[in-house]
């Protein structure tokens, strides 16, 4: 052979360890970033606001407007972290949380392959913004990836009874489902898997499972939140989003971002795919079933992206099934084919060169981030409601706004959304949930926007807050004295 197999195994070796120690650095970056990112934030304002016994989902001409488009599983996985009082700490732990059930999954995939394949997933998941538009950001779509890609495991336990393993994996595809709509595809993906590799007898077994689970969770949901608010918001508001371009452009557009995205696991799993099956673990899972799920899930995927709104993070739904099937099957040949682990301790020094600099650039300059990151807009949101209670309105700060008032008002982006639909807040909606007494609307200096404005003209005068540089703060003119002539 002429590669030295102890060497690479060194290399392997200390590509593990360097690896290991960047992505603590990548994670605690996230973390120290979180509190600064007002889309996380606002993502948790709605379990906040559940803790304090407001509805999450309304019709359209009442109740507050959150950021609900998504299931109610959504707002339960981050609960936990919405128990917090202080904001700031809750969104950091709603982003551990995020992270976990991101990542949990994942490394019950690799049991059994090298830890290089787990360790190159992980760098990718923080290097390719189509990964970590879902991994770093608290939303629906870690815990929709997650519980996805539990029920894909549960699926492939062998250690299970087919009873269990089939009812597990049912509960997880719901719950994922009911947590955000795009993982749809799961109800026909999984038991089409099941009928290829197990036969028509026990995919009927699995497929009625899902049905049972379906309904009996769906029905619990309906009872809790309405069937009618759950409709409008889930189904009626995202299905009336306008597009990012026309039909054809967007799509094409999106497949274009998907192609490239995925063009590398994709010659991986080609090239690797049919070698991984003689070697490794024979109990672990199979790096079909993920890359069968990836595929399934592309229609949905893209109709996230070609959406206003939507971002690179929609495509995750296909692109972490994709990697994570191309590196168990790369992880599985570099067992004993000395050239697939050529290839991977490649792949990961190339991620290595990508992110070492751009992380140590970051924290070499941490020091003169530290007032910025001690002085977030969670936390200077939070003083000021508590200072000015009833008076103060931050259109992008609905977590510590309830946290601090127990109450929450309408989400700037959400009113868009509703606005984008083709139900637009009226003037008598949009007051009846603001502050009563309400003397300023306050956006941090990194807010995506200030739509909430057109509806606001009465607040047409700027001011300024010590203790708040950047900030955009809005008020009612002040009335000018009259001098009286002599």
């Amino acid at each position: 052979m002429w590669v030295d197999n102890n060497r690479l195994e060194r290399w392997s070796k200390a590509l593990e360890t360097i690896a290991g120690g960047l992505l603590v650095l990548c994670a605690a970056r996230v973390l120290i970033e979180t509190p600064l990112r007002d889309w996380s934030a606002n993502h948790l304002a709605p379990a906040a606001a559940l803790l304090h016994g407001i509805s999450l989902y309304h019709g359209p001409t009442e109740g507050v407007v959150m950021d609900m488009m998504y299931g109610p599983m959504s707002v339960f996985a981050y609960l936990p972290a919405a128990w917090i009082p202080s904001p700031t700490a809750a969104v950091v732990a709603a982003q551990l949380l995020a992270f976990a059930y991101y990542f949990v999954p994942v490394i019950l995939f690799f049991r059994g392959l090298p830890k290089l394949a787990l360790v190159t997933f992980a760098l990718l998941s923080f290097h390719l913004n189509v990964l970590s538009g879902s991994a770093c950001w608290v939303h629906a779509d870690a815990p929709a990836l997650g519980l996805a890609l539990a029920a894909c495991w549960f699926l492939e336990d062998s250690r299970r009874s087919d009873t269990a393993r089939f009812w597990l994996s049912a509960v997880c595809v719901v719950l994922s489902v009911w947590t955000k709509q795009v993982t749809l595809p799961l109800f026909a993906a999984l038991p089409l898997y099941v009928a290829w590799r197990e036969g028509h007898s026990k995919a009927f077994h699995y497929s009625a499972a899902l049905a049972a689970t379906g309904l009996a969770i769906g029905f619990l949901f309906i009872k809790l939140f309405g069937g009618r608010e759950l409709l409008f918001n889930l189904v009626t508001v995202p299905r009336l989003q306008p597009w990012i371009l026309d039909k054809p452009a967007a799509v094409m557009k999106a497949g274009l971002e998907l192609l490239i995205t995925s063009i590398v696991p994709l010659v991986l799993i080609f090239l690797f795919g049919m070698r991984s099956k003689d070697s490794s673990d024979a109990s672990a899972p199979c790096w079909e079933l993920p890359l069968w799920v990836g595929v399934m899930m592309i229609p949905t995927a893209v109709l996230g992206r070609v959406k206003i709104g939507g971002s690179y993070n929609a495509l995750s739904f296909t692109v972490y099934f994709l990697c994570l099937s191309a590196l168990m099957a790369l992880g599985k040949a570099a067992i004993r084919d000395a050239r697939a682990k050529m290839l991977l301790c490649a792949w990961t020094m190339g991620l290595l060169l990508f992110l070492i600099p751009s992380t140590g650039l970051y924290f070499a300059a941490l020091p003169f981030r530290v007032s910025r990151i001690t002085h977030n807009p969670q936390r200077l949101v939070y003083e000021a409601v508590k200072k000015y209670p009833g008076q103060v309105y931050a259109p992008w700060g609905g977590l510590p706004t309830v946290m601090a008032e127990g109450t929450i008002y309408h989400f700037d982006y959400a009113l868009w959304d509703r606005a984008l639909a083709g139900f637009p807040v009226s003037q008598a909606h949009l007051k009846a949930h603001l502050p009563a007494q309400m003397r300023w609307v306050i956006f941090p200096p990194q807010a995506q926007d200030q739509k909430v404005m057109a509806s606001l003209p009465e607040f047409s005068e700027r001011t300024e807050w010590p203790g708040y540089p950047e900030w955009t703060i809005y008020q009612r003119p002040t009335p000018q004295k009259v001098v009286s002539q002599p």
